[in-house]
């Protein structure tokens, strides 16, 4: 392959640095559950000019890393691309930077990426690699047995939760088989057997790190229960029993059936409100705020339905929280006492559309794809839907069941075709692009420097200028 500028395979070590960023992976398997971190393999140092319009930066030498497969990873501020494309055999000398296209990383479906780029160079975990071969192998695995059948749905697989890290401690939520944390080289620091997560759909649920507290939602099923841990001991801080039951009222997709699905399959988030710090739970009917430090109650709001798939997101100024398969919408304001349902900025008893992913929101608007693939915008302010507009697929299925991410004033979303639909985080809809690696996927994007990094169920991606 020939490259533009210096850019030469790396077959020795390479020079230490500080811990930039990790995306984790998770292998869906019942009885051993376990994770990977794998490393790039090229050291770059380019210099070219880029222009200012395209990087956001006036210095006309940008450094970036590019790993065995042609991934290159930018050393600077993020950078988003807008359009992206499938593989490519080789890149001719002299190609502008901007035109590269990112090709696939093979055989990393089963695998957790560890991307560390300081000054232009690749690095793995502040560490020397021994040799080549390392980079190729990875840095480590490591995992828990659970010899137990655990249910779930056949849409969910059992890694649907996603590891969290501080650049300090991993943890990893594996369910009925407990919670693990491992320090940075693969070296567990504890685990803890919580007991049984037991729901008929499975779970989905994430750690959340709160300085030196682990915050966990062991849920849905009938020992749902938040827990606050350490994060180097994993001993328990507190613990809190949130109850999920039914409502004969309830008005979701269940009305009328004399019964229906009850859970949560939310992670919770920790704001700042009113001089204190909230850890805000959306539970089946309530949503709960309590105190990151010791689990104390805060506040409560009523008004969302018995079953519940997306994490509350908060704008500075409004927390809102919404309900699963035709489910309640609310929005309140943070920093209350007790309960506050009779504050409720708004609430909306049902959604026209079934909705599972997490909304993002800007300037007041909250955005977000439904799982019939339409794109989404609610006014904070009111609740009312400012505009629904289908997106497009290059396949066959335009569900989608990811989260959105937003990047400046872009939104990015991906349907279960493998297409990426990015556009405007705006109250007037416009589409940016469509972008598609054709292959099945329920995951949220996740980006960092400059890249995007994809999973879907057959591959992990790694995408960027």
């Amino acid at each position: 392959m020939k490259y533009p500028g210096n850019i030469k395979p790396l077959h020795g070590g390479i020079n230490a640095a500080p811990f930039i960023g990790v995306l984790f992976l998770m292998v869906p398997m019942l009885l051993f559950h376990t994770f990977f971190v794998f490393k790039p393999g090229v050291e770059v140092n380019l210099s070219l000019p880029v222009s200012d319009q395209k990087t956001g930066v006036t210095d006309p030498s940008l450094s970036v890393a590019v790993d065995a497969d042609g991934v290159m990873y930018f050393n600077n501020r993020q950078v988003l691309p807008l359009v992206f494309s499938r593989t490519v055999e080789e890149a001719e000398e002299g190609t502008p930077l901007a035109d590269w296209v990112i090709n696939r990383v093979e055989e990393l479906d089963s695998n957790l990426v560890i991307r560390l780029v300081e000054q232009g160079r690749v690095l793995l975990n502040s560490k020397p690699a021994e040799t080549e071969t390392q980079l190729k192998a990875g840095l480590w695995q490591k995992g828990v047995k659970y010899t137990k059948p655990e249910q779930t749905h056949k849409t969910n697989p059992y890694c649907s939760g996603s590891p969290v890290t501080d650049g300090r401690v991993v943890v990893a939520n594996y369910a009925s088989a407990g919670v693990a944390a491992y320090d940075l080289d693969g070296e567990e620091l504890w685990h803890r057997d919580l007991g049984p997560q037991e729901h008929v759909w499975g779970n989905g649920t994430s750690p959340v790190l709160f300085g030196d507290i682990c915050i966990l939602y062991h849920g849905p099923g009938s020992n749902s229960t938040l827990y606050g841990l350490d994060k180097l001991s994993g001993r328990t801080l507190w613990k809190r029993k949130i109850e999920e039951k039914d409502d004969a009222k309830r008005v979701d997709g269940f009305r009328g059936r004399n019964g229906g699905i009850n859970g949560a399959f939310t992670t919770p988030i920790v704001v700042e409100a009113n001089g204190r710090h909230e850890v805000i739970l959306s539970g089946a009917n309530i949503l709960w705020a309590f105190n990151p430090e010791d689990g104390g109650d805060l506040w409560k709001c009523s008004g969302l339905n018995p079953l519940v798939y997306t994490s509350p997101v908060y704008d500075g100024n409004v927390v809102l929280s919404m309900g699963g398969y035709f489910g309640a919408s609310i929005a309140v304001k943070p920093g209350g006492k007790g309960d506050v349902t009779a504050k409720r900025v708004w609430h909306d008893p049902r959604s026209k559309k079934n909705r599972l992913g997490t909304a993002v929101i800007r300037n007041g608007y909250a955005f977000f794809a439904n799982m019939s693939g339409f794109a989404e915008c609610v006014d904070m302010k009111t609740g009312k839907v400012v505009f629904e507009e289908r997106l497009p697929s290059t396949a066959n299925n335009a569900a989608s069941w990811a989260s959105p991410i937003l990047v400046g004033d872009r939104v990015y979303v991906t349907n279960q075709s493998g297409d990426t639909n990015v556009f405007r985080a705006g109250p007037k809809f416009e589409l940016l692009a469509t972008n598609s690696v054709g292959e099945y996927s329920n995951s949220t994007l996740a980006a960092s420097d400059g890249a995007i990094f994809l999973r879907t169920h057959k591959s992990l991606w790694c995408i960027a200028e």
